[in-house]
């Protein structure tokens, strides 16, 4: 039902391909991609490239948790960045207990960042365990042209008042 007012569609796919599924009728769809940024204590006390945290932890036991619609996306990225882990699929929204996410096997708890904002107000010895993997949506580059065509070139600069000289 959302999708019927739709002039566009984005989502997960190969880029280049411009399709992200089933066909709708009248719906542009393009692709984006998840590229992975930075992974980051919830404590603010260290961040870390994917493959710098991935050196750092190889060997370790971690667990990952997503919360997401398709919490196997989540997981398949950290094994293509060679993190492995154990994984936690939650429902998508679901709520984060403190004492379960404590219980968790391992030093490390991996999540994504829908589900780190669910971690405020947990313990600081807890946030220190808790890692978030940012990420960057990057669309297909034939989204981009098709908005540069219909939004047409970038305005100048704005208009500047007159001077008054008195």
């Amino acid at each position: 039902r959302r999708m019927l007012d739709a002039t566009l569609s984005v989502g997960p796919g190969q880029a280049g391909t411009g399709a992200v599924g089933a066909s709708l009728a009248g719906v542009r769809q393009f692709t984006s991609q998840l590229q992975p940024v930075a992974l980051r204590r919830l404590d603010g006390g260290q961040c870390w490239t994917p493959a710098a945290f991935a050196r750092e932890t190889a060997g370790q036991t971690i667990s990952a948790l997503a919360g997401i619609a398709r919490p196997t996306r989540f997981f398949d990225l950290l094994a293509a960045l060679d993190i492995p882990c154990h994984p936690f699929p939650l429902a998508d929204h679901a709520a984060i207990d403190a004492d379960w996410l404590a219980s968790l096997p391992g030093h490390w708890r991996l999540m994504t960042a829908k589900d780190a904002v669910k971690c405020r107000g947990f313990a600081p010895a807890l946030l220190a365990r808790c890692v978030c993997l940012d990420v960057a949506a990057v669309p297909d580059p034939a989204l981009l042209e098709w908005l540069a065509e219909r939004l047409g070139p970038p305005a100048g600069p704005p208009a500047r008042a007159p001077h008054s000289h008195r």
